[in-house]
């Protein structure tokens, strides 16, 4: 049949292929007699010229000859034949699969990646093109598959100007967000790559996350997303969050400081929290506060329901007793900021900082807010902050050890250490803005996931999640033990 046999002998001719694959018989025989192909026949011919053109281009590390792009071509054209017969297929199609249009952009932008621009760029995941193919899902495996590799400029863009769209997942609003968006998200919720879309009621994204805090979900969110792209981010330590065993497993991932998760990959790491003072990253970065007339600040909270809210609270009131006016303390129920919280950082050479606890991983906000206000900060919270930073652009202190903070403190500012460690804090400053803004931070993490084609699924609040038996035993030892 002259549709099969051009293609055929053009491979032949340009790339050396002598034997085709039996299923490419059984494809040309069904043309040549004008009978519908089983969709399964089709999908594996299909898979079998991705296969090749994949081949090429690992074997020749892209079309460096004119023989290779004939042979290339060649191969696309067949495929075109192949994927033309999907049309008379009498196979019922699954719901799932999102059929012939699919399969048509696909073929359109194999030919847009591989063929027009001839640069180099051939299939730059053919691994992936085949386990993907796996999945026997050819409509939603093709559909991903496009997507991922026209954001690397591997098979063209398909229009939408994102190699991403991520669904992210929060309680409802609150003022804070919705007034600090203007500074941490100046351009819209993206990055150069990745589309954020907040709170989606439905569609179909490459990843969904869930920023846990103190307050769940509002409701269930049904989505479309591969579910080995489902993403927690923990942003509370785990002495004042615990979360349902049945409430985490809806993920693939969770990430932050609690170790106790369960879930199938389970990252210990900061969750991504974003700074909270009045200055975008262009500001911060191009322009960082100078003028310093005041020497200490601190934002501690009146709050004593936990350990570490107890202790820090201690802690400040030795230090207010021993600096005196050299040290203004700001905070909810000692000297309100208003809406500006700026003013507590920004005529500061130091700044205190007292996170809600003391755990691997877990720094947040108070510290990105002294780093992006040019502040010194004197510090105490995840025991490996300096994994994050250079240990050089802060100093450790101890609640626990108010006499030895003292000094410490004390040294600090005769040695002038913040004039001093200019560069170290905009190092660090630049780290907050930009490695670990919690885009680049959630992002980062989605990318290292396995890859898998979108399905529904559906995350439930964490109050409607039970928890296991195991953590019930633990609560009532824990209850038991704060009783005696």
């Amino acid at each position: 049949h002259p549709s099969i046999s051009r293609p055929v002998e053009g491979i032949r001719g340009a790339s050396g292929v002598t034997a085709l694959h039996p299923i490419h018989a059984v494809l040309a025989v069904l043309a040549f007699a004008g009978e519908a192909p089983p969709a399964c026949l089709v999908t594996f011919g299909a898979k079998l010229e991705v296969e090749g053109v994949a081949r090429l281009a690992a074997d020749r590390g892209g079309p460096e000859s004119d023989l290779d792009a004939h042979a290339i071509a060649a191969r696309l054209e067949f495929l075109d034949e192949i994927l033309s017969l999907h049309d008379r297929s009498e196979a019922p199609r699954a719901p799932a699969d999102m059929g012939d249009h699919v399969l048509a952009h696909f073929l359109a932008n194999l030919r847009n990646g591989l063929v027009e621009p001839l640069g180099g760029r051939i299939l730059q995941r053919p691994h992936l093109a085949l386990e993907l193919l796996e999945t026997g899902d050819v409509g939603q495996s093709v559909s991903y598959l496009l997507r991922l590799d026209s954001l690397s400029g591997g098979m063209g863009s398909i229009g939408r100007g994102f190699e991403m769209r991520v669904a992210v997942l929060r309680a409802g609003k609150t003022f804070a967000r919705d007034y600090f968006e203007q500074f941490i998200f100046p351009d819209g919720h993206r990055t150069e790559t990745c589309e954020f879309i907040q709170n989606p009621r439905e569609g179909t994204f490459d990843g969904a996350i869930v920023v846990q805090s103190m307050t769940p979900l509002d409701d269930v969110y049904s989505l479309n997303c591969p579910p080995t792209r489902t993403l927690c981010a923990v942003v509370e330590p785990p002495d004042i969050l615990t979360l349902p065993d049945e409430y985490t497993r809806q993920f693939y991932a969770v990430v932050g400081p609690d170790k106790r998760v369960k879930c199938e990959k389970r990252i210990l790491s900061a969750a991504g929290h974003h700074w909270f003072v009045e200055l975008t990253k262009t500001e911060a970065l191009g322009a960082p506060i100078a003028d310093k007339p005041r020497l200490i600040s601190a934002v501690v909270s009146a709050k004593r329901d936990t350990p570490g809210h107890r202790s820090r609270f201690a802690l400040m009131q030795r230090l207010a007793e021993h600096f005196g006016s050299r040290l203004d303390w700001f905070g909810r129920g000692v000297r309100e900021t208003g809406t500006n919280k700026l003013v507590a950082l920004a005529s500061y050479k130091y700044h205190i900082v007292l996170e809600n606890g003391q755990w691997p991983h877990y720094w947040t906000e108070k510290l990105s807010d002294a780093y992006v206000a040019n502040c010194f900060p004197f510090y105490w919270g995840a025991k490996n902050a300096a994994e994050y930073f250079n240990p050089k652009s802060f100093a450790s202190i101890d609640p626990a050890r108010p006499d030895v903070t003292i000094r410490t403190m004390e040294a600090a500012i005769d040695a002038g250490l913040w004039e001093d460690r200019q560069a170290e804090l905009a190092q660090a400053r630049r780290q907050v803005v930009t490695d670990y803004h919690p885009y680049s931070v959630w992002q980062s993490i989605l990318e290292q996931l396995p890859h898998s084609a979108p399905r529904p699924i559906s995350i439930k609040p964490f109050t409607s999640c039970q928890f296991s038996a195991k953590q019930r035993l633990r609560f009532a030892i824990r209850n038991a033990v704060s009783r005696s």
